[in-house]
């Protein structure tokens, strides 16, 4: 059976060079997987992660498939992936499958929605000469604090913010100021926008420089 590395863009870097590459972030070190993983799971993971960069993230578990592991890892043992598999690190390529075509299906509805939204306000301001030209409103951001998380983020915030801070991850940098929010509840922000863009700019001032 066929497993892939759970959250696998994360990771994945320069897909289409030779050797490809993939990108370690930091914050791989607090995560729950690292965290409750023995020294053999961690060492694994990584492996898996290597291998999967050839494999569109990819990895073969079956008995072959842990004995091509275990030789191209210079491992001592045949690999034991069933830690990896029940804290959801490893999930089935199936499985992975399903879930992307319900975002790409979600994704159309929305755009749709989007397209329709737009289509009524441009008959509404050539119809009302007197109104203003209309202005893109932006969804309001908002945070949970009973659930711990963000509110209101869309897919074109993400993009917009991933190409205005390239030196960043932005998923990651999103859960640190989540946990930064938990940890004060008493700096409550008026305009979270606005908090979270000074937040990816401070990020982006301390991330070290890529080379051109």
């Amino acid at each position: 059976m066929r497993y892939r590395v759970k959250n696998w863009e994360t990771y994945q870097h320069y897909k289409d060079r030779a050797p490809p590459w993939i990108k370690l972030h930091f914050a791989l070190l607090s995560s729950q997987d690292w965290v409750t993983f023995d020294d053999a799971s961690r060492v694994l993971a990584v492996a898996c992660m290597l291998v999967a960069s050839r494999n569109e993230g990819e990895i073969d578990c079956s008995q072959s498939g842990l004995a091509y592991l275990k030789r191209v890892a210079y491992l001592n043992k045949t690999p034991n992936i069933k830690p990896l598999i029940e804290s959801g690190f490893l999930i089935p390529a199936s499985a992975m499958l399903a879930d992307a075509s319900e975002v790409h299906r979600n994704a159309t509805i929305e755009t749709e929605k989007r397209r329709e939204r737009e289509e009524k306000e441009t008959t509404s301001a050539v119809s009302d000469k007197s109104l203003p030209a209309a202005e893109t409103k932006k969804t309001s951001i908002s945070f949970d604090f009973k659930l711990g998380q963000w509110n209101g983020i869309e897919v074109e915030d993400a993009v917009a913010w991933e190409s205005a801070y390239p030196a960043i991850h932005v998923e990651t940098e999103l859960f640190r100021a989540a946990e930064w929010v938990k940890a004060n509840p008493a700096n409550r922000k008026s305009n979270w926008r606005r908090f979270l863009t000074n937040w990816f700019s401070r990020a982006q001032e301390r991330a070290p420089r890529r080379a051109a």
